[in-house]
């Protein structure tokens, strides 16, 4: 985890000061943000390619999603798959990943 926040760009002392639920919620924001970057950029594609698309070749355009890294399944936001209860939310925003962090709970 510690990796991983490092590759989001925390630096040493911002990581530590995470809970878990506030670092999966940081982490959330980052593949959020990189999607809609995504829409954008293979919006543009898309549109690139269509305007140089030989019909005889190719007779159905090109969407976005023939572009974009993610699948229309990934998005867990819209089925629900990923939700978490209130009691779980709770317990995660008790954990601290420093021990010797002091909590803000006590």
């Amino acid at each position: 985890m510690y990796r991983h926040g490092l590759a989001l760009g925390l630096r040493p002392h911002e990581f530590w000061s995470f809970t878990f639920f506030e670092f999966f919620a940081f982490n959330k924001g980052v593949i959020d943000r990189d999607r809609m970057m995504w829409n954008h950029t293979s919006s543009v594609m898309a549109l690139m390619a269509n305007a140089n698309r030989d019909p005889k070749r190719r007779p159905t355009p090109f969407e976005p999603s023939d572009f974009t890294p993610y699948r229309d399944d990934d998005d867990t936001t819209t089925t629900g798959s990923n939700e978490v209860t209130e009691e779980q939310k709770n317990l995660i925003a008790q954990w601290r990943v420093n021990p010797s962090f002091p909590s803000s709970s006590g």
